[in-house]
């Protein structure tokens, strides 16, 4: 049919002069449904804008309500926003892509103190180092500079704790093979 033939020479990836793609705006409305529509249909989760911005850089950003009319902005739950970047990371969307500043989606997720948002891209493999202005910190201290309270700081902390028990056991099973080799 027409439709589907449209639907076919369709660019999922053009962008408007600066860069922004539709993937980025759904990110940026947080709009999971739209986006799986928009990756099932060839749509690149790790495209960036001219800032450098991916769409999961988007998804961790507080929204600004400057650069849309506001008539269409919709208030968007934390939930919706969880379910926006589980979408691009499905799609393999790269954590840990770093932007025009130098820093990644988490990055972002701790400045603004998105605790969901920050559990969920250290479960999904973010790097737990996150490029700061001068150095390179854990997310722990961007946490602590962003001055966040409460969850964020106790999801961040648990799962430091987590990866270091399981750093440890993994070098003890290795060092226990090692002994039992020689």
């Amino acid at each position: 049919t027409a439709s589907e033939q449209a639907g076919e020479d369709f660019n999922y990836n053009s962008a408007d002069p600066e860069g922004v793609t539709a993937l980025h705006v759904a990110a940026m409305h947080h709009q999971g449904d739209v986006a799986r529509i928009l990756l099932e249909n060839g749509a690149d989760p790790n495209l960036a804008d001219r800032t450098g911005h991916t769409a999961l850089h988007h998804t961790c950003q507080t929204f600004d309500e400057n650069r849309v009319d506001r008539d269409v902005l919709r208030r968007k739950t934390e939930a919706d926003r969880e379910k926006c970047a589980e979408v691009l990371l499905s799609f393999n969307a790269d954590a840990d892509q770093l932007d025009g500043e130098r820093r990644p989606p988490l990055a972002y997720a701790c400045r603004n103190g998105i605790e969901g948002m920050i559990r969920g891209l250290l479960l999904n493999g973010a790097s737990t180092d996150v490029e700061g202005e001068d150095e390179t910190k854990s997310v722990l201290d961007e946490i602590a500079d962003a001055d966040l309270r409460g969850r964020a700081q106790e999801h961040a902390s648990t799962y430091a704790t987590e990866k270091a028990a399981a750093e440890a056991e993994t070098a003890q099973a290795d060092g226990g093979a090692q002994a039992m080799a020689t």
